[in-house]
C-alpha cells in the first residue's frame, strides 16, 4: 500500500535527506525519518504528521541534519510511515534500508 525511498545530499557539516513517500489509499500518515550509525544507534530524527497521501501523488519530504559533531563512519536512513497522530500506534510500512552514506 505504500512506498518510501530516501536520498542524501552531504555537504560539509551538514546532511541533505530527502525522503519519497506514496500511498495507494488517500488518507494521512504520520511519516519518521531516521539515521542510524553503524553501531545501530540512532543519530537523527524527525517526523512530519498529517502528511496527505494519495494515489499517484507520490510527496517529497525534507530533512536537513547537522553533521558537524558526528562521527565518521557508516550511516543508513529508515522511514517509517505511521497512522497520523503522535503515538505511532499503527504501523503501515517500514523501510529498513531507505538509504545508506558515509561521513567521513
Amino acid at each position: 500500500r505504500y512506498a518510501t525511498g530516501a536520498s542524501v545530499t552531504r555537504t560539509p557539516g551538514s546532511a541533505g535527506i530527502e525522503v519519497a513517500v506514496s500511498g495507494f489509499d488517500a488518507a494521512p500518515v504520520l511519516v519518521q525519518v531516521e539515521v542510524y550509525n553503524a553501531a545501530n544507534v540512532r543519530v537523527f530524527e524527525q517526523k512530519w504528521d498529517g502528511v496527505a497521501l494519495g494515489p499517484g501523488q507520490p510527496r517529497t519530504l525534507r530533512a536537513a541534519w547537522d553533521t558537524r559533531t558526528a562521527a565518521a563512519g557508516a550511516y543508513v536512513v529508515r522511514v517509517g510511515i505511521f497512522a497520523p497522530g503522535a503515538g505511532w500506534g499503527v504501523l503501515y510500512h517500514w523501510n529498513n534500508d531507505a538509504a545508506r552514506f558515509a561521513i567521513e
